[in-house]
């Protein structure tokens, strides 16, 4: 029991975290009026549910009754994540003013994750297979983009950078804990 309490505190902590940086965001975005901040509280709020859903504390606590959302919902959120991670990728690197070809691979990533709402009709072993393919080809991309931006002088994309390699390590850690490693 004492193990259970502890990593409930840990996922309290977590959930705080994550609530903090989307009202910290939330404020930012209303402030700057950027919609691209909007597409950041959007990806750190699915990331925060996709880990809350894999531990099955979504489940317990959020949406008890609500089986069919628990057993699909991954994929979606993945898919919206990455979607969202694109658009304030574009917004923030201003990829617009890039190279071409980098700000129109991002437009065909961005709408392949837009296949969120699609991706619900498919079963959850195919869905999470092609979410989980979409997602590491945005992460690679992005972190591709925020490079192509530092060497272009752009000096918001160091923070991005230093940020998303922040993120892929986390997640790489993430799936060895996964995977028991």
């Amino acid at each position: 029991a004492e193990k259970t309490n502890n990593e409930l505190y840990f996922w309290g902590s977590y959930l705080g975290i994550i609530l903090s940086i989307i009202l910290y965001n939330l404020f930012v975005a209303i402030s700057l009026r950027s919609l691209s901040y909007t597409f950041y509280i959007i990806y750190i709020g699915c990331f925060g549910i996709i880990q809350l859903s894999i531990e099955g504390l979504a489940y317990q606590y959020v949406w008890p009754n609500a089986v069919w959302w628990t057993n699909n919902n991954t994929p979606f959120l993945i898919l919206l994540a990455g979607f969202a991670s694109v658009s304030f990728t574009q917004g923030f690197l201003v990829t617009q003013t890039s190279k071409k070809w980098l700000h129109k691979t991002l437009n065909i990533i961005k709408y392949l994750d837009a296949s969120f709402v699609i991706i619900l009709f498919c079963p959850y072993n195919i869905g999470i297979k092609i979410s989980a393919s979409l997602a590491l080809i945005t992460l690679v991309f992005l972190l591709i983009t925020g490079v192509v931006r530092l060497r272009e002088g752009y000096r918001p994309a160091r923070f991005f950078v230093i940020a998303w390699f922040t993120f892929i390590f986390g997640v790489i850690i993430l799936i060895l804990k996964n995977f028991g490693v």
